[in-house]
């Protein structure tokens, strides 16, 4: 298991995301996606399935109909946003500064090595 934390300085655009890829194997792509959707966080996707609209489309569709509490979207800008290189990725932001922690864990120890190391620190209560 690899785990590294990053911290950097930027403008603002959401709370949290995870960072994944279709790549990932199947197993733990869809362990994250449903720690996503436990945790309410978003998962963005740097590009397409194949390169095809329609099977991202239909790749997607299962996996909502499969964890029906997801939120995910294709965004490369959010990847080059955060200098993600490697999946899976949490990013937290807070402010113009943003914490990165990368690694196959449980959602929920990303986020408390985040708050414990990172250098972004989030208000109490907003987490």
């Amino acid at each position: 298991m690899m785990l590294m934390l990053i911290g950097f300085a930027t403008e603002a655009l959401a709370q949290r995301w995870v960072m994944v890829s279709f790549s990932m194997p199947n197993q733990l792509l869809v362990e994250t996606l449903k720690d996503c959707a436990r945790f309410k966080i978003p998962a963005v996707i740097n590009g397409l399935y194949h390169n095809s609209m329609p099977q991202t489309m239909e790749k997607m569709g299962a996996l909502s109909v499969e964890i029906p509490e997801l939120q995910m979207q294709i965004d490369p800008t959010v990847f080059d946003k955060f200098h993600i290189q490697q999946v899976p990725a949490v990013v937290e932001t807070q402010g113009k500064c943003f914490d990165v922690i990368y690694g196959n864990i449980p959602l929920k120890t990303a986020l408390e090595k985040i708050t414990q190391f990172g250098e972004c620190q989030i208000p109490k209560g907003t987490q």
